[in-house]
């Protein structure tokens, strides 16, 4: 019986230095080849009048850091047309401001801000619908 307890701890002391030897690994743990994409800042400011400004332009693949702040003296809804698959800023209370960011991925000029369910303004992303490398 004796054996069998030395080997038994023989056997858990060499598992343990074996799954530490095994998780010591150099270098990037992720899949390699990932590259976070160039950001952009936009800032937004909602009005009773509508939105300022009422047009932005953003390069398509970038990562739009978005900033938007109430200045009406209503509670409003805000969302993209086109983006509410990244986009979500839901309700902003007066005076509140809301921070996100998503990734400008669909080319073209013509993305409705909207507001309360209205078009307010527009996001055009600049860049080609081909994928880079193909033909």
């Amino acid at each position: 019986m004796k054996r069998y307890g030395i080997l038994f701890i023989v056997a858990a002391v060499l598992s343990v230095v074996l799954y530490n030897a095994g998780g010591r690994r150099s270098g990037p743990t992720g899949p390699a080849n990932l590259v976070e994409p160039d950001s952009v800042a936009v800032t937004l400011t909602l009005t009773d009048q509508g939105i300022e400004p009422p047009m932005v332009t953003v390069p398509k693949d970038h990562r739009v850091v978005l900033t938007i702040v109430n200045h009406r003296r209503l509670a409003s809804g805000v969302s993209l047309q086109g983006y509410q698959h990244a986009f979500s800023a839901g309700i902003l209370a007066p005076g509140a401001t809301w921070h996100g960011s998503f990734i400008a991925d669909r080319p073209g000029d013509d993305f409705a801000w909207m507001v309360e369910g209205e078009p307010a303004g527009r996001l055009a992303v600049r860049g080609s619908h081909l994928v880079e490398g193909h033909r």
